[in-house]
């Protein structure tokens, strides 16, 4: 069956001055791994009478949550990462007038490196309690106060920290497997490899890999094989 998959991957291509010959096989790479990186997005929402009060508010808050998160001893690599914030002013009803409200919306996004996979989903559940008991439009006790702050979670996944790295080592598997069964077609008709002509690849979605996680019920990061299939051109003489 393998000389089968051999011949029936051989093309010839005679070039303009009838000098080169071109074979092709597909090359098949293959890689195992488990997500290395998790990324939990945060919408952030600042309500205050004044903007520039507002602001040094919301700066306080986001210092105690960012500690609180730093202090967690299962993620022992986190960084946060916070948008520019969008400003914006709406009318709110209090009584019988109107007061004007200032807003602050931006994202925070939260990654974690070097953690233990059999215990990152417990750590989430922590996370996530701690985003809520810093979140002050949770308290009833806060409503009449003059500036608040709430929290989001949007999102949740796991991802590759390392993405392009295991993305090259996909690639120089496939190539070897490729050049193997070329050289092997090669010497079927008494030629020998000569280079590369070309290579075709497909959209390799290793880079972009995402798992997405349960906001409500985390799970574990899962292990996976991946496989990637390349066509390959070589020139033979």
């Amino acid at each position: 069956m393998l000389w089968i998959f051999l011949i029936s991957s051989f093309s010839s291509i005679v070039s303009a001055d009838n000098s080169t010959q071109i074979i092709s096989t597909v090359g098949l790479g293959e890689i195992e791994f488990e997500p290395d990186q998790t990324v939990i997005e945060v919408e952030v929402l600042a309500e205050g009478r004044d903007k520039t009060n507002l602001k040094h508010h919301t700066e306080q808050k986001l210092n105690s949550l960012k500690k609180d998160i730093t202090e967690l001893e299962l993620l022992s690599r986190t960084k946060i990462i916070q948008s520019n914030p969008e400003h914006s002013i709406y009318n709110r009803k209090k009584g019988a007038r109107q007061e004007k409200i200032e807003q602050l919306k931006f994202l925070l996004t939260i990654e974690i490196l070097d953690f233990d996979s059999t215990k990152i989903a417990s750590a989430i559940l922590d996370l996530i309690d701690i985003i809520k008991a810093n979140d002050s439009s949770r308290r009833r006790a806060t409503y009449n106060q003059h500036y608040e702050i709430g929290y989001t979670v949007i999102q949740g996944y796991y991802t590759l920290y390392a993405s392009i790295e295991l993305q090259e080592r996909l690639l120089k598997e496939a190539i070897a497997d490729s050049k193997q069964k070329a050289e092997i077609l090669a010497r079927t008709i008494n030629s020998s490899i000569m280079g590369i002509q070309q290579i075709k690849a497909e959209y390799i979605g290793l880079i972009n890999y995402q798992e997405e996680i349960s906001i409500i019920a985390p799970q574990p990061p899962t292990r996976k094989i991946y496989q990637e299939k390349i066509e390959v051109y070589y020139k033979i003489n």
